[in-house]
C-alpha cells in the first residue's frame, strides 16, 4: 500500500504505534512531505519544495492500494 501525503499525514511518521497498525499486513509506503500539493509547485519547506502528488506519481512503483492525504496546502481556486 502506497500512503501519499502532506505535512497532516506526515505525523503518521514520527508515531510509531500509527505506523505499525497501518501497516500491519501489508507492505506499507510512506510517501509523506510536509506542504505537497495536488498539482503546480508545493510550498517551500525547510529550503526546499517537495514534488506535488502528480509529479510524484511518475516516479513511484505504486502499491496495490494507493491512500493519498493532500490537499492542505492547495489554494481553494
Amino acid at each position: 500500500m502506497t500512503l501519499i501525503g502532506d505535512s497532516i499525514a506526515s505525523a503518521i511518521a514520527y508515531n510509531e504505534p500509527a505506523r505499525r497498525h497501518l501497516g500491519e499486513g501489508v507492505d506499507l509506503d510512506l510517501q509523506l512531505a510536509p506542504c505537497r500539493r495536488l498539482v503546480g509547485e508545493s510550498c517551500p519547506y525547510q529550503g526546499s519544495r517537495p514534488p506535488s502528488l502528480v509529479e510524484l506519481l511518475t516516479t513511484l512503483d505504486l502499491g496495490q492500494a494507493v491512500v493519498v492525504a493532500v490537499g492542505y496546502n492547495d489554494y481553494e481556486s
